[in-house]
């Protein structure tokens, strides 16, 4: 009697690893559904500007990656497609013309990947967080302070769609499928999905003391700042969204009310003569 449960509990664990092997799914899918999407991050002058990335038709297995970003309409991300049975995830530009490996599952320690042309990584610490495996490199991003690492079914945390740009240019902060959220980043810089204000030691901004905040709530520019006849203010809040967008002409003694923006931190930007400076301001009514 014992040989044949033994001989029961043998066949179904094969069975169970045919099974696997024949679906080539041993690690979580990327891609998952048409409705696939990321929140992601990169770094401008007054702070960490944020897209949103994600995917539509799939066509042979082709998925379409659109990116909605500031200022602009929704722009053609390229394609991605996975190989689940290795983990491969890879991305072809907008135009087809390049195709390149942004990850793979099946990496061990002390294996290379080529991040860039002429710019590779070696795997140090292979770990699981959330039932998700996770490998690390050893290359460490100044831009985020943080290691590159593959998350299973998620993404690489720092990344890049182009071949010759830096290679943490990206920072994957959370990920949907069909709408629910199934990731979120632990680093400093982020409060969950979004830019963490009290991060803003992370964000890389140019202080000068061309502004002032008086009373909590009047910004008071330096006459003494303002060169030419054009010289355009702007007040920028940490998601990149701009609030205030206003000629310094046309303020009375170079004052501004700012009852209309809610209390939190904002980055002042003046731009004259093809030059910008920036200051971060507090806002408290």
């Amino acid at each position: 009697m014992k040989k044949i449960k033994l001989l029961i509990i043998g066949l179904s664990i094969f069975t169970i690893f045919i099974n696997a092997n024949i679906n080539g799914q041993p690690y979580e899918p990327v891609l998952k559904s048409d409705s696939t999407s990321w929140d992601i991050g990169h770094q401008e002058l007054y702070g960490i500007q944020m897209h949103d990335l994600y995917t539509v038709d799939s066509f042979s297995g082709e998925y379409q990656l659109m990116k909605e970003v500031l200022f602009e309409d929704t722009l053609n991300g390229g394609w991605l497609h996975e190989i689940t049975g290795t983990g491969e995830l890879w991305y072809k530009s907008p135009d087809g013309q390049e195709e390149r490996l942004l990850m793979r599952m099946d990496l061990e320690i002390g294996d290379e990947f080529e991040l860039q042309p002429g710019m590779t990584s070696t795997v140090e610490d292979i770990y699981y967080t959330n039932e998700r495996k996770h490998i690390q490199f050893e290359i460490n991003s100044n831009r985020w302070n943080e290691k590159l690492t593959f998350i299973e079914g998620v993404f690489p945390n720092v990344f890049s769609f182009s071949s010759s740009g830096d290679f943490d240019w990206y920072y994957c902060t959370c990920k949907y499928n069909d709408g629910n959220l199934v990731y979120v980043n632990n680093n400093p810089a982020f409060d969950g999905c979004e830019p963490d204000p009290t991060g803003l030691t992370q964000v890389k901004y140019k202080d000068s003391d061309f502004c002032r905040v008086s009373d909590g709530n009047i910004l008071i520019i330096d006459p003494g700042a303002i060169i030419g006849n054009i010289s355009v203010l702007s007040i920028v809040d940490l998601h990149g969204r701009v609030l205030v967008h206003k000629n310094l002409r046309m303020l009375a003694d170079y004052t501004l009310h700012l009852n209309h923006l809610s209390n939190g931190l904002y980055i002042v930007k003046l731009t004259q003569n093809n030059q910008t400076l920036s200051k971060k301001i507090l806002i408290n009514h």
